[in-house]
């Protein structure tokens, strides 16, 4: 469905109880837009968006629940006992702008 986020192996995903694993968002930020802001002095100013990550699991542990480029991954540590288990991204623009995922895993 829309809310799911897409593995690149296009499989579903497994992994070992207690296992470390890197979680990466796509890294083409080409979506971010420029925009003007009017400065106090009178003056505009161009700005860009920058991208803020928020990682949520239902299990286990992160390394870090937020991220901003260009240092987007964190780790996940999965639970030590077997499960399914989610784990949802979120990304924001700094401007009102959000998007979020979720995907599937199945810890053996």
């Amino acid at each position: 469905t829309g809310d799911d986020c897409a593995p690149e192996s296009g499989e579903p995903l497994h992994v070992s109880r207690s296992a470390s694993v890197n979680l990466s968002p796509d890294s083409d930020e080409s979506w971010l837009e420029s925009y003007r802001i009017l400065m106090s002095n009178g003056v505009f100013a161009d700005r860009q968006e920058r991208a803020f990550y928020s990682w949520y699991v239902t299990g286990g542990g992160l390394a870090d629940g937020l991220t901003q480029s260009p240092l987007r991954d964190t780790a996940w540590r999965a639970p030590a006992s077997p499960g399914p288990q989610s784990i949802w991204l979120f990304v924001r623009d700094g401007r009102g702008g959000v998007s979020g995922c979720r995907v599937a895993v199945t810890v053996d």
